[in-house]
């Protein structure tokens, strides 16, 4: 008889690793087998050795090395908050850890001091996402003491970008002296003159000037004093601290002495006078992504109005232009929303293709990155930004139609959430934020459990506190296809397409519950690109009925009237405009 040969198999059981962590979990709730206690503050911990040297190199050395720890059941654990400590084992057991405002910091200091490195991790990012003016040096602080080397070059790096925004708050008046002159070593401050620069640095010395008087001089000496205003020079003669202080008079009648008299030998001799250049932020608009010529773009161009014009670069750092780059994915027809210096792009079409994908740029990186994907397609959604979280509304896809879904995106762990529908499918539809409010406008589609579809002029509001849409007062003539956008609260409308090309605009203030018309544009366009820039609102691009456009209006909110603005450097058609700070 012929013998058979059988194969080998080899069975993969990919749940048992959970299966076998939520047996072990299980055991430790009931202290079953547990071979050891975590004695921390007034409470005791049980756990595993096993588990915890697999989980961290601390209890590895611990408990495999020749510490009496070794070979105790109690082990007692010093300057750590307990609750940290307890939280870290559960989620050895569970995987599922909890970062809140309240806990991060302990979080923190107890996963770098217990080397817990990919909480260690998760806390940084959930710093990160949260810094702002307020807290930036509190971080950095924190940082440096748990040798947070990334979180620490960020969030300094923050402070250099924002120096005269953070000056004007307690926690820069509140720095330790070693942290205030780091900054001050700093090649590049983003302040509006040496003047604010120094202006801090004053306030901060007579911000407790007993202890603080020693550190005049060596303050005042990294000050770039021949760019400080004669007049400020003269009243900082008559500073207590800098009366009481020879070395801080003779520099400052130095400064003074040599400012007056111009003498540009004395100036480059001046101890101080090239070490630092100050950037003043200002604000761009990139353009993104669109179609022209038949092609989709992954191209970008930057309007910088202090050049009033539109160019493929981007100013640097040192002020030195460098090449804008470009998204990884040409689109059209995406959703775009920014902050400051970040700016996100989702969904979009792309070579008949409808996308799920979504980007951000960074700024100072000058770089895109793939993000995590929507839970589905869309093109033609809306995307705004609320309380720093990206959310996209609406939009069309060949499984489920025009929507009427709702995602929003949670950076601290790359995830997108759906959210509470609209009451209407709408694609093509604009959005903006303000406040807490959500404003869904016009586009195509119609109400949900109506299968009919149509131009829309209904607008709705998700109020993020209830979670519930509510219908608002209607535009005056229906739009898609349009721009979008808010300034100081008001919502203005531009342009768009219902079944002619539109050249109207109107705005909405919330406070009256009314829409009112304004000027139309010089020329109508619809799928063109809004953002706003100073006291301008901005459409640049779209198509007028005929053609693709690169030509850019502006319309000049305090003045009521549109002007035209220049053009970019090629047509661009469904693109994207946003702001950015630099």
């Amino acid at each position: 008889m012929e013998q058979i040969t059988l194969k080998p198999f080899v069975y993969h059981n990919r749940d048992s690793l959970d299966e076998a962590f939520q047996c072990l979990a299980e055991f430790r709730d009931n202290g079953l087998l547990c071979d050891v206690l975590l004695c921390v503050e007034n409470r005791e911990i049980p756990a595993h050795r096993v588990i915890l040297a697999a989980s961290s190199p601390y209890f590895k050395a611990m408990f495999l090395g020749n510490l009496s720890e070794s070979k105790q059941h109690r082990v007692a654990l010093y300057e750590i908050d307990a609750s940290a400590i307890e939280m870290l084992v559960e989620f050895i057991y569970t995987g599922v850890l909890k970062i809140e405002k309240s806990n991060v910091h302990s979080l923190l200091y107890a996963s770098a001091v217990l080397q817990f490195e990919k909480v260690r991790k998760a806390c940084c990012e959930f710093l990160l996402s949260a810094l702002n003016i307020y807290n930036c040096l509190g971080i950095r602080s924190l940082a440096e003491t748990l040798s947070c080397h990334e979180l620490f070059a960020t969030a300094h790096q923050f402070v250099v970008d924002h120096f005269g925004d953070v000056a004007k708050h307690d926690e820069f008046l509140k720095q330790p002296f070693e942290s205030l002159k780091c900054l001050l070593d700093s090649r590049f401050l983003n302040a509006s003159s040496e003047d604010e620069v120094f202006s801090g640095v004053l306030k901060w010395l007579n911000f407790s000037p007993v202890k603080r008087r020693t550190f005049a001089s060596s303050l005042i000496n990294q000050c770039c004093l021949m760019k400080i205003s004669p007049d400020l020079l003269r009243r900082i003669l008559r500073d207590s601290i800098v009366e009481a202080s020879c070395e801080c008079r003779k520099l400052i009648l130095k400064a003074l002495e040599t400012v007056q008299s111009s003498n540009l030998q004395d100036v480059y001799e001046f101890p101080g006078i090239s070490h630092r250049s100050l950037r003043t932020g200002h604000e761009v608009m990139l353009a993104i992504g669109g179609e022209s010529d038949g092609m989709t773009l992954d191209s970008c161009q930057c309007f910088n109005p202090k050049c009033n014009s539109w160019t493929w670069e981007i100013s640097g750092r040192c002020g030195d232009p460098m090449p804008l780059a470009n998204i990884n994915d040409g689109r059209t027809f995406m959703g775009v929303t920014s902050s400051g210096h970040h700016t996100y792009v989702v969904g979009g079409h792309s070579s008949w293709n409808i996308l799920d994908s979504v980007e951000h740029y960074e700024w100072p990186g000058n770089k895109w990155c793939h993000l995590s994907p929507l839970h589905m397609e869309r093109m033609g959604a809306s995307a705004v930004l609320l309380d720093a979280h990206p959310i996209i509304l609406g939009g069309y896809n060949r499984t489920s139609g025009y929507l009427s879904s709702v995602e929003m995106y949670d950076p601290l762990i790359d995830n997108w959430t759906l959210v509470s529908s609209m009451r209407s499918r709408r694609s093509y539809l604009g959005a903006v934020a303000i406040g807490k409010t959500v404003y869904a406008i016009g586009g195509f589609g119609g109400e949900c459990g109506n299968l009919s579809n149509d131009w829309l002029m209904s607008v709705e509001k998700l109020d993020s506190q209830s979670g519930e849409w509510l219908s608002v007062t209607i535009m005056s003539q229906p739009r898609a296809y349009f721009g979008a956008v808010q300034k100081e609260g008001v919502v203005y409308v531009i342009g768009g397409y219902n079944q002619s090309w539109l050249n109207t605009a109107e705005r909405f203030d919330p406070r009256e519950g009314r829409w009112y018309n304004i000027p139309a544009m010089k020329s109508p366009r619809s799928s063109a690109g809004a953002s706003v820039l100073g006291n301008n609102l901005y459409i640049a691009g779209g198509f007028n009925g005929v053609r693709n456009l690169n030509t850019v209006e502006c319309f000049d909110t305090r003045a009521g009237k549109w002007m035209d603005a220049p053009s970019m450097q090629n047509t661009r058609y469904g693109m994207a405009l946003t702001t950015l700070q630099i």
